[in-house]
């Protein structure tokens, strides 16, 4: 998959699961290409945190910038409406860790897309946890979401 189709099934992705675009969302491990795909669909409340002191926070503008790890998140239990992490997860030391933090600050739904040549999503298929290209995790039943099932045959 090339950068386009990667991008666009991002947008894509995120644009079915959030339809809100005054939603409050977290983004783990993101940069510019998440800023780039959030603008471009209009989301406003918009926290892009890393823990790589190279990601330039005035690129990120308009949104909010905060140095984070995110095996360890400063933010408050349900702080967000959603939490995001696209390929960054397999960058953690503990991914499991990295995705129990972004379910605490989420108070809807959590959206982590990795590719499937990561370790994690080798270890997801292997356990048979996902057989798709990306891992989405919802947190709670919210009528304003769609059935996750629903949004992979969308796409």
């Amino acid at each position: 998959m090339d950068a386009n189709n990667v991008r666009d099934f991002y947008q894509k992705t995120v644009s079915q699961l959030i339809t809100s675009p005054k939603a409050s969302i977290l983004v783990c491990g993101g940069g510019e290409l998440d800023k780039g795909v959030l603008q471009n669909l209009g989301y406003t409340n918009v926290t892009i945190s890393n823990l790589d002191k190279k990601v330039n926070s005035h690129k990120l503008k308009p949104y909010k910038w905060s140095y984070q790890n995110g095996e360890n998140l400063s933010f408050k239990d349900n702080s967000f409406g959603y939490c995001l992490a696209h390929a960054s997860i397999h960058h953690s030391t503990q991914p499991h860790k990295f995705i129990t933090e972004m379910f605490r600050v989420a108070k809807i739904a959590v959206l982590g897309i990795e590719s499937r040549d990561s370790f994690l999503m080798k270890f997801l298929e292997k356990y048979q946890i996902s057989l798709h290209v990306f891992l989405m995790l919802l947190k709670q039943n919210d009528t304003a979401l769609r059935n996750p099932t629903q949004i992979m045959l969308d796409l």
